[in-house]
């Protein structure tokens, strides 16, 4: 019988656990309730989960895809390895076991770090949390594959951390992050250049040791040593799963009744605000933000467009001198100044304003001449403009736009001064 031992003992890699959750088809149950609550841990506190359940299905998806990934990898050592006699099924429903039953360590996802940290302690504290729970299960899996084919740790090695690059590889290209910009005029938040310099460690890592994966891959294939496959042919599907161990894994679900209200209706009020802001309903938006605090909202919010990500949507100046026309609440007009004030500061603003089209000329003009915000970067975006207005080649109405804004910048220095 699977009891909370058995759990215990299978995340501290002993052998007889990992059989027995391996052979049990009871236990593939209870890994699917495991991977739900996980999928709760990860996105109770990040995303509007009422409006966008999906985010709560795709770490299962994820799994199952990665898992018949895992699969292919080690079915193809094990033919060669002449693991001939076990149907594939047989040996995938055993990993996929083994798979979901990890699914308890991103329990430790949901950790608020957000909560009662800065932004920069919190990013180190997760991405510290992710590396944990990353080296472990890695660590677990290779385990797994020792146990269940009898394999050695060596052979068993190579086929996980193939399969480990390539998730890596996927998560970089498909998961959000800060982009590396020399000429984009962008300064990082300290946040942002964690996960950036966690980003480009990790690829450089895999950059660099992919050839000695890849070749001990293809070395494990080509070695005649036969592995073995370790349970009976066709699994020993009657191991029932304890009482104990079925309340653990409901109430890893139930638990989250009470905190989801919390949450998502701070999650709710971000995503109806970011509606707004795609819309183009600013006196909604700003009205929104002057009936709620900034408490309200999720901690850090970072309302877009989120420039280090690549993000161009909505238009950051054109955005904000829609946004000022409606007295947005204090707190919120600080976040968005604090993004232009990023944006345009250092010489590579002007790579920047290159860019910029009619609109964004237009909004940055209107900000200037609207508030006095904008006194203390005036003199830095003049510059940046009578540099650009002596290129001859410009077009008389981007001439016209950029004179207007140089304007806009020498009243607004000049005031400073007074």
């Amino acid at each position: 019988m699977i009891t909370v031992k058995t759990i215990v003992g299978f995340m501290l890699f002993r052998r007889e656990a990992i059989l027995q959750i391996a052979s049990s088809q009871s236990a593939r149950w209870l890994g699917l309730v495991f991977v739900l609550s996980a999928g709760f841990a990860r996105e109770y506190d990040g995303e509007y989960l009422v409006a966008e359940p999906w985010h709560l299905v795709l770490p299962l998806a994820a799994s199952i895809v990665g898992c018949m990934a895992l699969m292919l990898l080690l079915g193809i050592v094990a033919w060669f390895r002449q693991v001939r006699d076990v149907r594939t099924i047989v040996m995938f429903g055993a990993l996929l076991n083994v798979y979901w039953m990890m699914a308890p360590l991103a329990w430790l996802y949901a950790i608020p770090f957000e909560r009662f940290m800065d932004p920069g302690w919190a990013t180190r504290s997760n991405l510290t949390l992710l590396g944990i729970v990353s080296v472990w299960r890695v660590t677990l899996m290779i385990r797994c594959v020792t146990v269940l084919y009898g394999a050695s740790i060596l052979s068993a090695t190579m086929p996980v951390m193939v399969f480990c690059l390539a998730m890596g590889y996927a998560a970089l290209w498909l998961i959000p992050s800060p982009v590396f910009l020399i000429m984009g005029g962008i300064r990082l938040t300290e946040s942002e250049d964690l996960i950036l310099g966690m980003k480009m460690l990790l690829m450089a890592a895999g950059i660099l040791t992919s050839p000695i994966w890849g070749i001990g891959y293809l070395i494990t294939c080509s070695i005649k040593s036969p592995w073995k496959w370790q349970l009976p042919g066709d699994g020993d599907r009657s191991v029932p799963v304890s009482r104990m161990v079925w309340m653990v894994g409901l109430a890893s679900l139930v638990i989250w009744a009470p905190i989801l209200p919390w949450t998502q209706t701070e999650q709710g009020l971000r995503w109806k605000a970011e509606r707004m802001l795609f819309s183009g309903s600013m006196e909604e938006l700003c009205k929104l933000t002057r009936e709620n605090s900034e408490r309200h909202f999720p901690p850090h919010w970072d309302p877009p467009p989120r420039l280090s990500y690549g993000e161009t949507r909505p238009a950051l100046m054109r955005t904000s001198a829609a946004i000022i026309s409606y007295d947005p609440a204090d707190w919120f007009w600080q976040r968005y100044f604090d993004k232009i004030e990023r944006s345009t500061s250092g010489h590579s603003f002007h790579y920047s304003l290159q860019e910029f089209d009619t609109q964004e000329i237009i909004g940055l003009t209107k900000l200037l001449q609207s508030t006095d915000h904008f006194q203390s970067m005036a003199k830095s975006i003049h510059q940046t403009v009578q540099s650009q207005l002596d290129n001859e080649t410009l077009s008389e109405e981007r001439r016209e736009l950029l004179t207007k804004l140089k304007d806009a910048c020498k009243t607004r220095a000049e005031e400073s001064r007074n």
